[in-house]
């Protein structure tokens, strides 16, 4: 908890009694749910390297129609 207020302070200039006192939670939440989070198989290493997983990261390209079928089942 302490290490994501200490991120959102850093990142916005606010001080720890700001975020907590004047800023808004749910605006919070909000702010939350469009951060960046990145999922991996903790018992994987990368291939020939021997490191953790989750040190590189691979794009791959996406088409319109392949994202609204995905958002599909949210209607």
């Amino acid at each position: 908890m302490y290490g994501l207020c200490g991120q959102l302070c850093h990142h916005f200039g606010w001080s720890l009694e700001y975020l907590l006192w004047d800023v808004d939670y749910a605006f919070l939440q909000r702010m939350l749910i469009d951060a960046p989070s990145y999922d991996y198989d903790k018992n994987e290493t990368d291939k020939g390297s021997g490191k953790p997983p989750g040190k590189t990261v691979s794009y791959t390209d996406q088409t319109p129609e392949q994202l609204f079928s995905m958002l599909e089942k949210y209607k």
